[in-house]
């Protein structure tokens, strides 16, 4: 139990950190021209669809400048256990560095021992990046 409530507060803290930075600088810009601006994807809505092991895995995907910085899981019914072994893997960083047109065509490996939940975050990403390139 308090294992579960230790990753809770992480992924929660993350998430609060990640929001209130979004919050000092965020503009939308058209077309997926995103030079010199700074915007949050929230895939809550977008992606509700693509479901891990336990439902949808949401996430926020900072992009600076054309590119990804930042991919933070928000708060989702995953096993916790299993969740952790994507954060443990580095796997939300994967596509730090690339643009949205990029992260929409990268094939990511599966996390062993996280299969599902990976394979949602992969396609939570790539559709967040085409929606947002559309």
């Amino acid at each position: 139990m308090k294992r579960i409530i230790s990753i809770f507060i992480i992924i929660a803290s993350m998430a609060f950190s990640f929001s209130l930075e979004a919050q000092k600088k965020t503009s939308r810009s058209k077309g997926g021209k995103t030079d010199n601006k700074t915007f949050v994807i929230n895939t809550t809505d977008i992606c509700s669809d693509i479901r891990g092991y336990n439902g949808p895995v949401p996430l926020e995907i900072k992009v600076v400048n054309g590119k990804i910085t930042c991919i933070r899981p928000l708060p989702n019914r995953e096993s916790p256990g299993y969740f952790r072994r994507l954060v443990d893997a580095d796997f939300f960083n994967r596509w730090n560095g690339l643009t949205l047109k990029q992260a929409s065509e990268k094939e990511v490996d599966a996390c062993t021992g996280a299969t599902y939940s990976s394979r949602a975050v992969t396609e939570t990403v790539k559709k967040a990046a085409k929606s947002r390139l559309k």
